[in-house]
């Protein structure tokens, strides 16, 4: 009777979780203003022009290279006129919240694979993916990143799924090539998922045929030839956007600045790589503090609002709107000035205390992930669903941060360091928060008391920066804007 209390205490803690994490986010999908956000004009663009039935070029917009699938639905609307182009962003940024649904439950499916009815694992990944600043800043945002780790984590599921069956359905087949072509199309960061499940299919070894598939005259497990099959169809759903992009950029990973050197590690100088002003990761974690220091800045912003975009913000009193981060840092440059209203310097402190709550999510995630290493080492034979997971988790955690190292080295910016945005990498928050959630079960079953007092800590820490995870750019407190 007190095992069946005690999961059903545990059970509507997860749930209490996952409904408080997705109102935070349609909280704030409702209340950010839509022109606050990373290259907000750039992207807008792309929907006026998309709206028009065709895709942008660089003189329209610096998004050109951006696949068209998360600015789809706002160019239909603008096409039908259904509404003020204002109110179309608006619902754009609702729509996130049905994606944010979609990533919290998949999330829950990954849990459920990794440790089948554990609720306590369910709830601390939803805490660690709550705490992250970045998660909720990434989703009030019009752009690729939400559809991205919606994608990811769908992709995930139904790849395990499939190499969980011996004779995989049709639907499952179909659904993994759709999210996989969704990957392609959301943002050019979803390729790199592509070798991560590719590679899973070597790592389910052995991938060679059962003796009843060699009778049928069978060269792979029907598992894997679904998992191929589903490659094929999205690549032929996909491929046609980084064709035209080779092809009329040169280069089917075209971005919009030139890639003026070769690639080498030199590129980027010593502290791009191991910080400098580590004093300044607790005390002013905002931009433009840490300029393009890695660590330094991905931690920030991971935890915090480094670029200033959503608890930082910046009022122009004789434009009567809100300012970007990098136009309120430019404005501030020589101090405060009377047109300008901002909290900017208030949140440094309060920032820099977020990134010390920061820290036993972050030690916990780094103990998950060496855990999943060493466990996956262990099980060189991944038949069962946890061990699928796990290495499916490790795989994209490693190409994906991989193939964006490649790309800040390649196009490197020494002044400011632009480009190292957390939310660049959303796909792999919620793979983090579940390795580190993973982590304390694991130190659970060697010894309750520390385990209490960790999540002890980490609910303390997540209380501490809750008020920091709603937005600052809210257009009912403050006059909504007009123009754009």
């Amino acid at each position: 009777m007190h095992q069946n209390s005690l999961n059903r205490h545990e059970r509507m803690a997860a749930i209490g979780f996952f409904v408080a994490i997705n109102l935070l986010v349609l909280a704030n999908v409702i209340l950010h203003d839509p022109s606050i956000a990373y290259d907000a004009i750039q992207h807008l663009s792309y929907i006026n022009v998309l709206a028009q039935g065709r895709l942008p070029e660089p003189s329209e917009t610096a998004q050109f290279f951006a696949p068209p699938m998360p600015y789809a639905l706002p160019a239909l609307l603008q096409y039908l006129h259904i509404a003020p182009f204002l109110w179309i962003i608006k619902i754009a940024q609702i729509f996130n919240f049905l994606l944010s649904l979609g990533i919290t439950w998949l999330l829950w499916r990954l849990c459920e694979r990794l440790r089948p009815g554990n609720f306590r694992l369910k709830t601390t990944a939803l805490l660690i993916l709550a705490m992250m600043a970045a998660h909720h800043r990434s989703m009030v945002m019009v752009r690729g990143e939400p559809w991205l780790a919606f994608f990811t984590l769908l992709s995930m599921n139904q790849a395990v799924g499939i190499l969980n069956q011996k004779s995989p359905k049709l639907k499952n087949t179909l659904t993994l090539a759709a999210s996989l072509a969704g990957l392609a199309l959301s943002r050019q960061w979803g390729i790199l998922v592509w070798p991560a499940i590719a590679a899973t299919i070597f790592f389910n070894s052995p991938s060679l045929p059962r003796e009843a598939d060699k009778m049928r005259g069978s060269l792979l497990k029907p598992e894997i030839k679904a998992i191929i099959g589903a490659f094929a169809i999205a690549l032929s759903v996909s491929g046609w956007f980084y064709a035209r992009l080779y092809f009329k950029f040169g280069s089917a990973t075209a971005f919009n600045r030139v890639q003026e050197t070769s690639w080498k590690l030199s590129n980027q100088p010593k502290e791009f790589y191991v910080g400098r002003d580590w004093n300044k990761l607790f005390t002013d974690p905002i931009r433009p503090s840490l300029a393009n220091q890695f660590p330094l800045i991905f931690y920030s912003d991971l935890w915090g609002d480094y670029w200033g975009y959503f608890s930082v913000y910046g009022w122009d009193k004789n434009l009567d709107r809100y300012i970007p981060g990098i136009m309120l840092e430019s404005r501030l440059r020589n101090g405060a000035t009377p047109e300008i209203v901002t909290n900017r310097y208030q949140m440094a402190q309060k920032l820099g205390h977020a990134n010390i709550a920061g820290i036993i999510p972050s030690l916990l995630i780094f103990a998950g992930f060496i855990g999943a290493v060493i466990e996956t080492i262990k099980n060189r034979y991944l038949f069962a669903s946890r061990e699928q997971t796990l290495v499916l988790a490790l795989l994209i955690l490693a190409f994906s941060m991989a193939g964006y190292l490649w790309f800040l080295i390649g196009h490197p910016d020494p002044k400011k360091g632009d480009t190292i945005k957390a939310g660049y990498m959303l796909q792999i928050l919620p793979l983090l928060a579940i390795l580190g959630a993973d982590a304390l079960e694991k130190i659970k079953s060697h010894s309750k008391r520390p385990a209490r007092i960790l999540l002890l800590v980490l609910g303390v820490a997540a209380i501490h920066n809750t008020p920091l995870l709603l937005t600052r750019n809210n257009i009912i407190t403050m006059p909504k804007i007009t123009k754009m």
